[in-house]
């Protein structure tokens, strides 16, 4: 019964080494995510300046196209140019917003999963502190059922010896009484 319960302790053992492993784990990948989150934070700003650069490029290309008609071919040209990498620019911003906005997501996901992480450390410290405990009222009736065990062996001995005392005075008397 006793090597049952200590099996019954180390696998409960084993069960809580391999959950703090699997929260170490999830831990890791949250931090890794909000490394993510700020590199695509520093993209997206780098973004919006070169799309606000693009903006104030495009204004100052229609102003020109008023003042110089003659150059009216060569201007369209560079404007075309221009409204097509401001297009790339936007979609590349809307995927950094969509990316940014998963991300945050991701994040909230993250820290909820932190949570729970601490919440399980908390009940993984009290669970393996139940478990010191429990170890040590094991050894502590093993100690006592070995003193147990000895003081039942020095009683059977006794009760032998009493026996044989009681089994010999019978056989004694029962001689005696033959020879009456």
């Amino acid at each position: 019964k006793n090597s049952q319960s200590v099996k019954k302790l180390e696998d409960e053992n084993q069960k809580l080494k391999e959950t703090l492993s699997e929260t170490t784990s999830a831990l890791n990948t949250s931090k890794m995510t909000e490394n993510k989150i700020e590199a695509l934070e520093g993209k997206l700003a780098d973004k919006q300046e070169e799309l606000a650069k693009k903006d104030a490029e495009i204004k100052a290309k229609s102003e020109e196209l008023e003042t110089y008609k003659v150059k009216h071919s060569e201007d369209k040209k560079k404007i075309a140019d221009m409204e097509s990498n401001f297009k790339k620019i936007h979609v590349e911003l809307g995927m950094l917003k969509k990316e940014y906005d998963e991300l945050d997501l991701e994040r909230q996901q993250d820290k909820q999963v932190n949570q729970t992480v601490d919440s399980m450390r908390v009940e993984l410290t009290g669970s393996i502190k139940e478990v010191t405990s429990l170890r040590q009222e094991l050894k502590a009736k093993t100690t006592s059922e070995d003193s147990l065990k000895k003081d039942l062996a020095k009683l059977q001995d006794a009760l032998k010896e009493k026996t044989a005392e009681k089994q010999k005075a019978v056989e004694k008397e029962v001689t005696a009484r033959k020879q009456v």
